[in-house]
């Protein structure tokens, strides 16, 4: 089998990330392994460890170089080209864009098999507005002309790719967590609290996501304000950056809860972000909308007690009251009473992390979910 995985870009996101650790197993079991970019990295972004993981796992590289992700024409006739030449059978675009110009290409290379992968639950946004429509639009109609098969990478995903595009048969495989690359450390984190100015004799609680609406750092804020007047002392970590930053901090002097919230405001280096999970008692993401909470995977894999909301790929990943903690979006107060519980009972955590780990072990991990995409690719080329 030879395989091509279309990206936007090579950048060390999370999604790509995800893309690296299963086409890597899938190189290493035999298969030809392709990946291109529509577009070169984007400048502030270092794509070096993945480019390194890839050429150590023999995957080849290419990059169409197109001034706009919007040029499909060029960016269809450069993927046909180039799939011709290594005799491809079959593409896999990731995400929007890049599944848009796989689909583009059904007219130029009718023998080769085209599938796309959906990884959010973006067409669930409120206020989209017209531009929302549109682009709805364009996707469905160029993905029913141009694609074969469908994946998502959890049950909400699938749900709303088929209910917002009219889809059927949209398979679900999750994405990989490395589980033997991302063990629990004992962290000393008198280090980390001068690194980042925090409080090292409280409890920490650790929110590695952007700071954009989605993720709901406001109610957080707001839950910290709660546990602060029921005279909890602890400390939230909230390490990302985003468009909403400056907003947050307001929030957080507005609440009176400098003290018990620090938002970092600035992407944290993955090694550091590693070492801050195995130095907090928590971490917590109280998502509004989530297409698989990747976050939470690695955290679980830490054996690290999950926070999460009932919502997206957290139905799929955690079990509440056995892994973690799942309460309602948008509700503080539930949240506050969710990290009061954890933060009392320390038995209560360590049970809920080792339980987690085992669980990301068994059935998330990178092996068995090759096996899946290995078994899709397979069914799509009509093999058995």
């Amino acid at each position: 089998m030879r395989l091509m995985a279309v990206l936007e870009r090579i950048a060390s996101s999370g999604t790509e990330w995800q893309a690296v650790h299963i086409l890597c197993e899938l190189a290493r079991r035999g298969i030809v392994v392709d990946v291109v970019s529509l577009q070169a990295p984007p400048p502030k972004a270092d794509p070096t460890p993945l480019r390194d993981a890839l050429n150590k796992a023999g995957v080849e590289q290419f990059e169409l170089g197109l001034g706009h992700r919007w040029n499909l024409a060029e960016g269809a006739c450069k993927l046909a080209k180039l799939a011709r030449d290594r005799k491809t059978d079959i593409i896999h675009g990731r995400l929007y864009f890049a599944g848009i110009h796989v689909a583009a290409t059904s007219s130029l290379l009718p023998r080769t098999r085209r599938v796309v992968s959906f990884h959010n639950v973006i067409y669930d946004y409120p206020n989209q507005g017209s531009l929302d429509y549109l682009r709805r639009y364009i996707e469905a109609t160029i993905l029913k002309m141009g694609i074969h098969a469908f994946a998502a990478v959890s049950t909400s995903a699938a749900e709303s790719y088929q209910r917002n595009l009219h889809l059927r048969g949209v398979e679900v495989i999750p994405n990989a967590v490395p589980v033997d690359t991302i063990t629990p450390l004992s962290i000393d984190r008198k280090p980390l609290a001068l690194q980042f100015g925090l409080r090292a004799e409280v409890p920490w609680v650790l929110m590695p996501a952007r700071l954009v609406f989605e993720k709901g750092h406001t109610y957080l804020i707001q839950a910290a304000k709660t546990l602060r007047m029921w005279g909890l002392d602890f400390q939230i970590i909230c390490a990302g950056y985003g468009p909403l930053l400056d907003q947050l901090r307001r929030q957080v002097v507005a609440d009176s809860v400098q003290s018990q919230v620090c938002i970092l405001g600035y992407e944290v280096p993955r090694s550091d972000l590693m070492h801050l999970m195995d130095a907090s008692e928590i971490v917590v993401l109280p998502s509004l909308f989530e297409g698989f909470p990747n976050t939470a995977a690695e955290a679980m894999a830490k054996a690290k007690p999950i926070l999460g909301t009932t919502i997206g790929g957290f139905r799929d990943l955690v079990t509440s009251e056995n892994h973690g903690l799942l309460v309602p979006p948008r509700d503080a107060t539930a949240i506050a009473k969710a990290l009061e519980r954890l933060l009392g009972n320390k038995e209560f955590r360590s049970t809920l992390g080792t339980a987690g780990r085992e669980r990301v072990k068994d059935h998330f991990g990178v092996l068995s979910i090759a096996d899946r995409w290995e078994n899709f690719y397979l069914r799509t080329l009509g093999r058995s």
